[in-house]
């Protein structure tokens, strides 16, 4: 396969002719423009050359081009039809490219529907995984069956949080009955990296236990706004799933439909 040698040309052109100029050129489709941004502060160059003032003009175009192309990639994900080995670009006329242009306010609104549809997908996805996290932060906690949201009663307070797995459980167990025999602890659950626990204990005797836990790495868990215990708060996220899963297919199903 012969590789053909590219060469580089500059046309300079008088700016009244420089939109039939740009045409010309890309009609014959063989010469791709470069930016000529160097050229602001080439010395040689700087104080021949300026920028003409179509840059907010350009920046719409860019800002649309990248809008349709992000819109293309979405619908090549959802279009089942059967693909060609190779891509190719398709040659298109003056008659094709004018005709396409009298329909551009469709496609500008079938674009603006996708990115809404895109949008809508990208929130139910952040939501998807802000719930599964959360319920992945409550499953440890699935055996404590104490409501979440209370902390604390008339004369006691009531504290989870973990330990570190490399802390010998019943040392600690044993250093804290020794400094109080008026306080409970639990270990609700346990994996290779920590142990989860509760622990009640009268309110005048909470900053001298929290202090004793220190000591053995204890990090205190809470859980804002949650009300009930985690196996209810697990089964009502889950259905959150359920509901986020259905307007998922919902919007996916449309981006379809518009495939076709």
């Amino acid at each position: 396969m012969s590789i053909v040698k590219m060469n580089k040309i500059n046309i300079i052109g008088l700016d009244g002719i420089k939109t039939d100029l740009l045409k010309r050129i890309m009609d014959l489709g063989v010469v791709e423009i470069s930016s000529q941004d160097s050229k602001l502060t080439d010395p040689e160059w700087v104080s021949c050359v300026k920028k003409d003032g179509n840059e907010e003009e350009v920046f719409a175009f860019d800002v649309r081009i990248s809008q349709v192309s992000e819109v293309i990639n979405s619908l090549e994900k959802y279009d089942t039809s059967k693909r060609p080995l190779f891509n190719t670009r398709k040659p298109v006329t003056n008659d094709e490219f004018t005709e396409a242009l009298d329909k551009n306010d469709h496609v500008i609104e079938k674009v603006a529907k996708v990115l809404e549809l895109n949008k809508s997908l990208s929130e139910l996805c952040t939501e998807e995984n802000k719930t599964e996290a959360a319920i992945l932060s409550l499953k440890p906690w699935v055996q404590y069956g104490i409501p979440l949201n209370i902390t604390e009663t008339k004369y006691t307070n009531i504290i989870i949080g973990t330990i570190p797995a490399i802390v010998n459980i019943d040392e600690l167990k044993s250093q804290l009955f020794n400094a109080t025999d008026r306080c409970v602890m639990d270990v609700i659950n346990s994996d290779k990296d920590q142990y989860y626990c509760s622990f009640i204990c009268l309110s005048e005797e909470k900053d001298n236990i929290l202090e004793l836990l220190k000591q053995y790495g204890f990090t205190p868990v809470t859980f804002k706004e949650l009300k009930g215990t985690a196996e209810e708060n697990i089964m009502q996220y889950e259905n959150v799933l359920k509901d986020i899963s259905v307007k998922r297919d919902t919007v996916e199903n449309s981006i379809r439909e518009l495939v076709s």
